[in-house]
């Protein structure tokens, strides 16, 4: 049993300022994380621009990524 602590939200780059990169890293918890961070809503930034994955990782003994991906992308004007 996990808890979702940032919701997923998609893309969406501001209008020219060229490719963003997208990276996603996968851990392997070693048991249930116990964590005082606060759930973040998918419509929320609050937390996410200096969020430190290598410090909270660290903090809580995940080691090193099993699994990472990433996508480009950039403003298309799609999102309205």
């Amino acid at each position: 049993m996990g808890k979702t602590l940032a919701e997923y939200k998609g893309s969406g780059p501001p209008k020219d300022t060229g490719l963003y990169r997208y990276i996603f890293l996968v851990y392997n918890e070693p048991g249930f994380v116990n964590t005082t961070e606060e759930t973040v809503a998918s419509d929320s930034l609050t937390g996410r621009p200096f969020f430190k994955v290598r410090d909270y990782a660290k903090t809580n003994r995940l080691g090193q990524p099993v699994a990472i991906n990433y996508f480009q992308a950039q403003f298309d004007g799609s999102l309205g």
